[in-house]
């Protein structure tokens, strides 16, 4: 944004910040700020080799107080001709340089104020490297013998083009090569003896070559009884014929017309067979069918032989592809998978002769290229229409793909025009964005993609962009509630807020809430935030939900902002209230014992752990015949024939008091736990045991206070079977003061294995029955001793001598002896003999007999798709489907994010953009209200008023008297009166009226209030412009890969051999397996040596005929091992074998084999490793 500063002054005017004011005597002078040029970016200086495609990027650039708003891409080339790139106006572009050399690429850049700028960068185009060849097949062979030539190809800096056979340096055969490497074969018989030379030519895009060559030396042996080939075929018309020396023809035209008879040719010289024409060279057959095959898969194509000859010169038409033979006829059927592949016929005719049958054009290729494929993927639109796209093509010659919003470019990308192919591969995949959407509209997204033969895939998809969202209600469901303490139910202090938002089509996973507190607040679970969707008016609502409490009594607000991704920033406040709450009491109760006096008897309360969920002091008073005990309130000493009551009262005015019942509080201790069964147990037997409390003594009986008390265990393993109370009576004793003893006994059974020492140890408890979970008292059961009958125990039976000898000593003499056995054997080298002879005696020779049958031979071929097994099932009718194998790997992936800060998470991968905020605005609503209005109105009024006043009256009278007579006189009369008079009062009074008034929200104000039908946009933020970094991130994705799998089996026949019988003369077997399919097989031998020792020695015998000359036993022993294995379902013990042994025990002397095999199943064997122990 550009800022300017306008100043005026004027002698009698005033400017306001912001107003423009114009002089009558002309224009004013304005001070500006200068515009910043943009700075221009071409970027780095390449070095490519020729036909290698340069990209250019300029998107560096920027301008420091705007944006760049043209691009312009100039480009020299070494000869000082300009050449134009693939977009000169474009921020990303590129070009194919046609020559050698230097080229000088300028890029200018202009900015919104029409400043521009130029940066130069330069690009150095190389000659590079040309492709490879290397060449491999046989150096000699003969006339007629087939001959496979196998050339492997490798690109150098540019793709390879094609690949040209030659034999003799004439071109005998050419094909097209694709990509960086590739393998291509010559098959071919050679026609004629002497010395040839196959070279096989690779070309590249730019036309550059390699070349390799095989001298190969052809002998003349012909095939017996047929003469010389037929031109162009071998004996059996399977392969074409290559040229010999001289001859130009290729393999599609053998003979042709620049050979007039070359070697071997019929007609030619030194053929044998005169001017003879043959059917083959009658006929000029074709392979009529498309040579490329498109459209969707799969790819099916028919082929016929076409200008073939009568049926009567025929005597078979056999169709070979890629894999070899597959059909007869003159027709076939095929689908073809995507990809290149070779399709001919032989032609074997009535006469003998043979013909390879290609296309009319002597070409054999076909190219099956299917139409791209498309896949559109995560397509949102919530203030943008954004989604991913799969581009594929299985021939891989994609050329354009083009994504379309509302007939709006938003992606393409095009080929280069590097190479004879250009190609953008067998696949594209990218994301893809507009911006500029307006909510609740509906839009078109196109996906299209061409290959290079022109066909055109077109994916069409309708999407809904989502309107603004509606908060519908906002604000807490349950106030007001109580003070946070933990130890009261969360309902009680839980505040639950709820904020209900109507979609109208967003995402909802996009909407979140974010809350800010007053002081005293804690959320509950912050990391949970529970959120429902339902449907309300055939319109989708969501509700989040919040959890809140408060540790005092007071009014709290929580502001919350509803934050829905693209349409801006909701936001609202909330009230709850926490009221003072009562205090709770927590009592426990606990008898006093057993006093010699009974007035004496009583209980303490013990009120302690109650609190005030306000968290204030509580204040504790006992009333009635308790006294407080020590110096603490908070425990009670209640007199045994009086009552007392317990009121404790907060620092808020609240209370709670307890007035009777205070002993479903009262649980004893437990004493003692008693073993009543002896042990040691086994892991299944069950342990008894007495459980006893203490004493206590009440002024009644317990059950005149009605206290329930039992025994339990949490364990499983743990079973009350008694439980009851014992009274010992009354005792008055010496004293005479009446003592009343009561305690709580338990019989309980618990199994052994709970109680062996690698186990936790079980509880038994004493609770009050009317609050069991609090009032209780726990103790551990003792241990006891269980036996380890888990543990697995091996011994040795059935044990037996399976040979014995005797050492015994012989004075002065030779002894020898012959032994068969390689263990005695053994002992007697070991014992100083040696071997003095060796013999071997036949003691039979098994005779075999030759059969022959049929094997089912399986391959199993592996397949990265179903549709390739597919395929290749339908092509192959020996094969057929062998499951699938599904393999998962972890592979790390990288994704590339844009930001708005060069900070985060990645590795920026240098990449920076512009990017253009859209304008955020929001619906709002008019509402009509009632408006309370209050009135203030001052009136002038008579008020009236009376008046006392007094006045003289007068009055004529007539009086008389005797005298005078009668005669009139005035009288005086004094009278008091009131009257009323009236005076201006000025008197106010409030006049209250009820109006009603609008206002503009997104949602109502209070519940009465109603929507007029008017809606109006505001600008929340307006459009903006942001510089964007790019990042790459690493993750680690786990990938399942999908094998499948098919075997193709095929029939062979087999030989084998078969036992016939045994003979024990070797001259008669030899006799007979002179016969036909009989052979000898096997000779069993016997084997025996002679073994001596001289002077005094020592010797080995089975059997001795003096004990005392016997020096050592000796004896190889056998046996079974066993284990013997504790059930604990069963509770028995099962002995298995699990293996068997064999080994060897020497002991001095002549020893009994009792107690040899005693030795034996003690393992007190002179067994080692090595020697001859066989366990």
């Amino acid at each position: 944004m550009k800022i300017y500063a306008v100043a005026v002054l004027l002698l009698t005017q005033a400017v306001l910040p912001g107003a423009v004011v114009a002089a009558n005597d002309g224009p004013t002078p304005s001070l500006s700020t200068p515009n910043e040029a943009p700075l221009a970016e071409a970027g780095l200086d390449q070095r490519v080799p020729l036909g290698r495609t340069v990209l250019l990027d300029g998107r560096g650039s920027r301008d420091p107080d705007g944006t760049v708003t043209d691009y312009e891409w100039t480009i020299t080339t070494p000869d000082g001709s300009q050449l134009v790139p693939d977009c000169a106006t474009c921020p990303r572009t590129t070009f194919e340089p046609n020559e050698t050399g230097t080229y000088e690429v300028r890029l200018t850049v202009t900015d919104d104020d029409g400043a521009s700028t130029s940066d130069s960068m330069f690009v150095e185009v190389t000659t590079g490297t040309g492709p490879a060849v290397s060449l491999s097949g046989p150096t000699t062979t003969t006339t007629g013998a087939g001959a496979e030539f196998v050339a492997d190809a490798r690109a150098g800096s540019t793709e390879l083009d094609r690949i040209e056979w030659r034999v003799d340096g004439t071109v005998v055969a050419t094909s097209d090569l694709d990509g960086t490497a590739e393998n291509a074969t010559l098959e071919g018989t050679f026609p004629s003896p002497g010395a040839y030379t196959v070279s096989a030519h690779v070309f590249d895009a730019s036309n550059r070559s390699g070349s390799d060559t095989r001298p190969v030396s052809v002998t003349g042996v012909s095939p017996p009884g047929n003469g010389t080939p037929p031109n162009g075929t071998t004996p059996n018309g399977s392969l074409p014929v290559l040229p010999a020396p001289g001859n130009p023809g290729g393999p599609s035209n053998p003979g042709g017309p620049s050979n007039p008879g070359g070697p071997g040719t019929p007609g030619g010289p030194g053929n044998g067979t005169g001017n003879v024409t043959t059917l083959a060279d009658q006929y000029e057959p074709a392979v009529r069918g498309p040579q490329v095959v498109t459209g969707s898969q799969p790819l099916h194509a028919s082929y016929r032989i076409g200008d073939a000859p009568p049926a009567t010169a025929l005597q078979r038409v056999v169709w070979f592809r890629g894999a070899g033979r597959f059909d007869s006829g003159d027709s076939t059927n095929l689908d073809w998978s995507p990809g290149d592949h070779r399709l001919f016929a032989i032609v074997d005719y009535a006469d003998g002769s043979s013909d390879v049958v290609t296309f009319p054009n002597d070409r054999t290729r076909v190219v099956a290229d299917p139409q791209p494929s498309l896949a559109l993927s995560d397509l949102t639109a919530a203030g943008s229409i954004s989604g991913t796209f799969t581009a594929g093509d299985d021939y891989g010659n994609l050329v354009d793909v083009v994504v379309e919003v509302d007939g709006q470019t938003v992606y393409e990308r095009h080929a280069s025009r590097a190479g004879s192919r250009p190609t953008l591969g067998s696949r594209v995949e990218s994301a893809f964005e507009r911006t500029d959407i307006e909510p609740n509209s509906t839009h078109e997204v196109v996906v299209r993609a061409t290959d290079g033969r022109g066909q055109t895939a077109t994916l069409r998809r309708e999407a809904v962009s989502s309107g603004e969202i509606e908060v519908v209600r906002a604000g807490f469901v349950n106030t007001p509630v109580d003070s946070y303490h933990e130890q009261l139910d969360p309902e009680r202090y839980t505040a639950h807020h709820v904020i209900e938002v109507r979609l109208n089509g967003n995402n909802p996973g996009s909407i979140q809430a974010d809350y800010n507190v007053s002081p005293g607040i804690e959320r509950l679970s912050p990391e949970v935030q529970t959120r429902q969707i339902s449907q309300r008016d055939g319109r989708s609502h969501l509700s989040i939900h919040s959890y809140w409490a408060a540790s005092s009594p007071n009014d709290y607000r929580v502001s919350y902002d509803v934050l829905p991704g693209s349409t801006g920033l909701i936001e609202g406040d909330s009230h709850f209230t926490v009221e003072p709450s009562d205090p709770v009491l927590v009592l426990t109760t606990r008898t006093a014992g057993t006093e010699p006096r009974t007035n004496n008897w009583g209980f303490v309360v013990d009120a302690s752990q109650s609190f005030d969920p306000d968290h204030t002091v509580l204040d504790y008073d006992w009333t009635g015949g308790v006294e407080t005990v020590g110096d603490s309130s908070k425990v009670g000493q209640f007199r045994s024939i009086e009552l007392g009551d317990l009121e404790v009262d907060d620092q808020n005015g609240g209370f709670s008091a307890r007035k009777c019942c205070f002993l479903e509080y009262f649980a004893p201790q437990i004493e003692s736990v008693k073993q009543l069964d002896e042990g040691p147990f086994n892991a299944t037997d069950t342990v008894r045991f007495e459980v006893q409390t203490d004493d206590w003594a009440f002024a009644k009986t317990l059950n005149s206070y009605d206290v329930g008390l039992s025994f339990g265990s949490d364990s499983r393993y743990v079973s009350v079977l008694e439980d009851q109370r014992v009274s010992q009576g009354y005792d008055t004793g010496a004293s005479g003061s009446e003592q009343r003893q009561e305690f709580q006994r338990a019989v309980i059974e618990v199994q052994a294995a709970a109680l062996s020492k690698d186990t936790p140890q079980p509880t038994v408890a004493i609770y009050n029955e009317d609050h069991p979970e609090r009032i209780q008292y726990n103790v551990s059961l003792p241990k006891v001793q269980v036996n380890n009958q888990t543990a697995t125990e091996q011994f040795r039976d059935n044990v037996s001598i399976d040979s014995i000898a005797y050492v015994v000593t012989r004075e002065n003499g030779t002894r020898q002896t012959v032994v068969s056995n390689q263990d005695e054997l053994q002992v007697y080298l070991r014992d100083g003999y040696e071997i003095i002879e060796q013999n071997r005696q036949t003691t039979g020779v098994v005779l075999e007999y030759r059969i022959e049958g049929q094997e089912e031979q399986a391959s199993r071929i592996s397949f990265g798709s179903a549709e390739e097994r597919a395929n290749y099932i339908r092509n192959n009718q020996d094969a057929r489907a062998a499951g699938s194998r599904v393999q998962t790997t972890m592979q790390t992936r990288t994704d590339y994010l844009w930001r708005n800060h060069r900070s985060g998470s990645g590795t920026f991968t240098g990449e920076i953009r512009q990017h253009t905020v859209p304008a955020q605005t929001r619906t709002l609503r008019e509402y009509a209200t009632q408006v309370r209005r209050t009135q203030t109105v001052t009136e002038t009024v008579r008020k009236p008023y009376q008046r006392t006043i007094e006045r003289t009256v007068e009055r004529t009278v007539t009086q008389c008297n005797r005298i005078v007579g009668c005669y009139e006189s005035t009288v005086r009369d004094r009278i008091t009166e009131t009257i009323t008079q009236y005076r201006n009062v000025t008197t106010t009074r409030e006049e209250v009226s009820w109006e009603q008034s609008t206002y503009w929200s997104t949602h109502a104000h209070s519940a009465g209030d109603s929507t007029t039908g008017r809606t109006r946009q505001v600008v929340v933020q307006e459009s903006r412009q942001i510089v964007q970094y790019q990042f790459a991130i690493q993750a680690r994705e786990q990938v399942t890969r999908e094998t499948f799998f098919a075997v193709r089996s095929q029939s062979e026949t087999t030989e084998g051999w078969e036992q016939l019988r045994t003979v024990e003369d070797q001259v008669e077997a030899r006799k007979l397996a002179k016969q036909e399919g009989i052979r000898i097989g096997e000779v069993n031998q016997q084997q025996s040596w002679v073994v001596a020792s001289n002077g005094s020695t020592t010797e080995v015998v089975s059997e001795y005929e003096d004990s005392s000359n016997v020096v050592e036993t000796v004896a190889f022993v056998t046996g079974e091992i066993k284990e013997r294995r504790f059930n604990p379902v069963s509770g028995e013990t099962e002995i298995m074998t699990v293996g068997t042994f064999r080994e060897e025990i020497r002991r001095e002397g002549n020893v009994d084999i009792y107690y040899l095999v005693e030795a034996a199943k003690n393992q007190e064997s002179d067994c080692s490793e090595g020697e001859f122990c066989e366990n």
